[in-house]
């Protein structure tokens, strides 16, 4: 986290003003453990934080901190889309909801899009879809 915020987040800065002055959102791709630079991020404006890993990120905890800030991006553990049963999957995708869209500000999506067996993306987007959520894969 210093260094990110000594040498990233300055330059960073730079391109999001710029980003917005034109009117534009900002969806930042950033895997991995991102709860020591997400209040930065929300500082510098990000609209949306994708993936949300949920292996490696607190995302009940982050959503109660960030959730009226930023807008959560995906979520679903793409560990069990990959490998789990389709009842499995469908409890993820609820647990996830659940967990992330109180109050708005969620895209229900994998946290992670590799080659998933095509009956663990249709229980995925089932579940997803009877719920009133929406994913763009």
């Amino acid at each position: 986290p210093a260094v990110w915020g000594k040498f990233i987040k300055p330059e960073l800065e730079k391109l999001y003003q710029s980003c917005k002055d034109a009117g534009l959102l900002i969806k930042q791709h950033c895997c991995g453990a991102v709860g020591p630079i997400l209040p930065g991020l929300v500082e510098l404006g990000v609209d949306i934080w994708d993936p949300c890993q949920p292996t490696s990120n607190d995302l009940a905890r982050m959503k109660k901190e960030f959730g009226n800030s930023i807008c959560f991006w995906g979520g679903i553990n793409s560990q069990i889309i990959d490998c789990g049963t389709p009842d499995e999957i469908r409890q993820e995708v609820r647990h996830r909801i659940e967990e992330l869209s109180a109050g708005g500000g969620y895209v229900a999506a994998p946290s992670h899009y590799v080659p998933f067996k095509d009956e663990n993306i249709q229980a995925m987007r089932d579940e997803i879809y009877s719920r009133g959520h929406y994913e763009y894969a």
